[in-house]
């Protein structure tokens, strides 16, 4: 049932997830969790400990610098990815741009005031692509889910409105989020389980202090089978409904009107992290289509730069001061 989609599409999910926005909320994190204890840092460089961990501190770490700067190359083709994150005033921006001069072609989103704006470039220069209600307070989420995730007490309703801003969609339509922290914790857990390594094709590999983390799913069905056995708890009986009717991946195409099956299971992810700083360092990611590689350049201190007046007269032209 695979369909295909642009670069951009999948370049709109890994930004998604550089900016802590992921599937159904499992990898955002906020720069308020408190990370691996010491014990959990040992063990992470001796056998890599919990991936999911190890990714979920990443993003915190991300989140608490606030900004920063990848190379990236897409299919080759070098580019150069920043974001810049402002808590205080509900405010994310993204900006990467690709380096060819045969196919130009670049993003830039800016989220604020509870809307997301987006701008894309191609031959023909930039352009508008208009604005989404997001309504969604980023630090109140990323505290919500972080809490989740230390198994704290979390306002699952207000926890409810940020990723129904974030994802655009009624998710209590699919979701009991009652059962959202506890499904979301299993989440995590699953990443120790053998069965569940085997059927992602987990490995781990350590370089001094270079931890590097990688996935291959071998038998995409057995996981598929385990990752619905996980959501189930949380499923509202419309979803149950869909499920039982078209299958794991019918019903994930059904709710997020892509498919979104293919993006998960058929994807091989590799991502590696200093064991010191907890900072991520490399992510490798292979599509069906594309590959996309991202090497962090610097964290902290780094400025968007639009060097480019036409795309600056588009954002002062469409964006509500």
């Amino acid at each position: 049932m695979y369909r295909y989609r642009s670069a951009s599409f999948y370049i709109r999910i890994i930004i998604a997830i550089l900016l802590s926005a992921s599937i159904l909320g499992v990898l955002i994190v906020p720069m308020f969790y408190g990370g691996a204890s010491p014990a959990q840092r040992i063990r992470r460089v001796i056998n890599g400990d919990n991936a999911a961990t190890a990714l979920l501190d990443a993003s915190a770490v991300a989140m608490g610098c606030k900004n920063g700067i990848f190379d990236f190359e897409k299919n080759g083709i070098p580019g150069v990815l920043t974001y810049d994150i402002d808590l205080k005033n509900n405010r994310m921006e993204c900006y990467w741009v690709l380096q060819d001069s045969s196919n130009p072609q670049a993003k830039y989103i800016l989220m604020k005031d509870g809307i997301r704006y987006s701008f894309s470039m191609d031959a023909d220069g930039w352009q508008y692509d208009g604005k989404n209600t997001e309504y969604t307070n980023f630090k109140r989420l990323f505290s919500g889910i972080g809490s989740v995730l230390a198994d704290r007490e979390v306002d699952v309703t207000a926890l409810e409105h940020d990723l129904n801003g974030l994802t655009g969609l009624d998710l209590s339509t699919y979701f009991e989020f009652a059962a959202v922290p506890t499904v979301m914790r299993s989440i995590v857990k699953a990443f120790d389980e053998d069965n569940f390594q085997s059927a992602i094709g987990y490995s781990f590999q350590r370089d001094g202090l270079d931890l590097t983390y990688s996935f291959n799913p071998a038998n995409s069905k057995a996981f598929a089978d385990r990752f619905n056995a996980l959501l189930q708890p949380a499923y509202t009986s419309k979803t149950q409904t869909i499920v039982n009717l078209a299958g794991l991946a019918g019903g994930i195409a059904d709710m997020m009107g892509y498919d979104l099956y293919s993006l998960l299971f058929n994807t091989e992810l590799s991502f590696s992290i200093d064991a010191i700083s907890g900072k991520l360092t490399f992510l490798h990611i292979t599509t069906d289509h594309d590959d996309y590689r991202f090497t962090s350049r610097k964290y902290c201190g780094c400025k968007i730069n639009i060097d480019s007046p036409s795309l600056e007269a588009l954002i002062i032209l469409n964006t509500e001061n």
